[in-house]
C-alpha cells in the first residue's frame, strides 16, 4: 500500500481572524476528504493525503513558530496552504521557503511574491492589480446613479493585505479616478472602539467610503457606529474588502437593515450561486 502524503495547511484558528482560518481548515478537510474517497493520488500509486494542521494564531511570531513546529514534528511534509492573513503568511513562508517546501496562499499582499522567493505561489492577485480592477469597476457603478463620488474615506487596518491594496490608491489612483481623499485612518486591529474613527468621517462627509479591515468584529464595530452616527444604512456607501465582509457571520452580529449600502471586493467567492 502507498505511504500517506503529508500536507499542512496552517491558518489562524484562534484570535481575531479565527473565522476566516476555520473555514480554511473546513475547506482543506473536504478537499482532501474529496481527493481520498476519489482513489487518492493515482499517480503515487492511490496514495492518500494526509492533513496536519497548525494554528497561526494572532501575531507573525505566533505563526513562524507553528511552521517551525509543524515542520519539526511532521517529517517528508511535501508542501502546503497558509496562512490566510498576510501579515501571517509572509512569516510562515519565510520558514518553508527555507526548508524547501513549496507553499500555496490565497493572501493578498504584494510582498508575498516580490521577495524572490522560490516556494510561494499566491492564487489571488496581488493588492495593486486588486485596486486596479476594483477601483474603476466602483466608479463605473456609481456614475450610473448619475451622482459620481468626489470625495473618498479610507478607514483600514495596519495589516499587509490593506495597505497592498491602498498603496496605488494613495499614490495617484484616487487622484485619477476624480476622487480627493479627505479622511484616512490607519488602526492596530483588534479595534476597541471605533467611536473615534467614525467621527472622522462624519466630520469628512465624503460621497464614498472604504472600510477595510481584515477581521469580522472590526467591521462589525465601524458598522454599528457608522449606523449609530447616522451614516448606515445605505446613506453611505462603503466598499469593503474581502470575505469577511461578505460572511454570513456578519448577519450573526449585525441585523440586515445595517448592512445596506455595504459591499466588498473579492477575488473568489466560491458558492452555490457562481456560474
Amino acid at each position: 500500500q502507498a505511504a500517506d502524503v503529508p500536507v499542512a495547511l496552517i491558518a489562524p484558528l484562534t484570535g481575531p481572524w479565527a473565522r476566516g482560518g476555520q473555514s480554511y481548515r473546513e475547506g482543506a478537510e473536504l478537499a482532501v476528504e474529496d481527493i481520498n474517497a476519489s482513489g487518492g493520488i493515482k499517480a503515487l500509486g492511490g496514495a492518500k493525503l494526509k492533513l496536519y494542521v497548525a494554528d497561526a494564531g494572532d501575531t507573525p511570531d505566533k505563526a513562524r513558530n507553528a511552521a517551525q513546529r509543524l515542520i519539526a514534528e511532521v517529517p517528508g511534509l511535501v508542501g502546503g496552504t497558509g496562512a490566510w492573513l498576510s501579515s501571517l503568511t509572509l512569516a510562515v513562508s519565510e520558514v518553508t521557503e527555507r526548508a524547501g517546501i513549496p507553499w500555496l496562499t490565497i493572501s493578498f499582499s504584494d510582498q508575498i511574491t516580490s521577495r524572490g522567493f522560490k516556494y510561494i505561489f499566491q492564487t489571488a492577485p496581488g493588492g495593486k492589480r486588486q485596486a486596479e480592477l476594483a477601483l474603476p469597476t466602483i466608479m463605473k457603478m456609481a456614475e450610473s446613479t448619475g451622482a459620481p463620488p468626489k470625495t473618498v474615506g479610507v478607514l483600514t487596518d495596519n495589516t499587509p493585505s490593506p495597505q497592498s491594496i491602498l498603496a496605488p490608491l494613495r499614490a495617484g489612483g484616487f487622484e485619477k479616478a476624480g476622487l480627493k481623499l479627505v479622511v484616512d485612518e490607519t488602526f492596530t486591529p483588534p479595534l476597541a472602539d471605533a467611536t473615534s474613527l467614525v467621527q472622522k468621517v462624519r466630520a469628512a462627509r465624503p460621497d464614498l467610503l472604504l472600510v477595510l479591515p481584515t477581521g469580522i468584529q472590526d467591521v462589525k464595530l465601524i458598522i454599528d457606529k457608522l449606523n449609530e452616527f447616522g451614516l448606515g444604512e445605505g446613506k453611505l456607501p462603503i466598499i469593503a474588502s474581502g470575505a469577511q465582509a461578505a460572511s454570513p457571520d456578519l448577519l450573526n452580529l449585525l441585523n440586515t437593515d445595517k448592512v445596506n449600502g455595504l459591499m466588498t471586493m473579492l477575488v473568489g467567492w466560491p458558492s452555490k450561486d457562481d456560474a
